[in-house]
């Protein structure tokens, strides 16, 4: 579906014995979307979509601090 659907982004798939990433990400839906910072601590764990043009004012505003 990512090729077909031409996704962009880092697209990421957890087995469902993984369940230890979706109880430490708190993921109960998806598609989620998860603001990470350059160190991998989440940022915003409830994250606009990507089409969403305020997301790009606030990864800017994370960059500035």
């Amino acid at each position: 579906m990512i090729k077909e659907k031409q996704l962009g982004g880092i697209q990421l798939f957890a087995e469902l014995e993984e369940q230890s990433f979706f109880d430490a990400y708190g993921v109960v839906g998806i598609p989620r979307f998860i603001l990470l910072d350059r160190k991998g601590k989440i940022i915003d764990g409830q994250a606009k979509r990507p089409s969403n043009p305020q997301l790009q004012q606030e990864i800017e505003e994370y960059l500035k601090n």
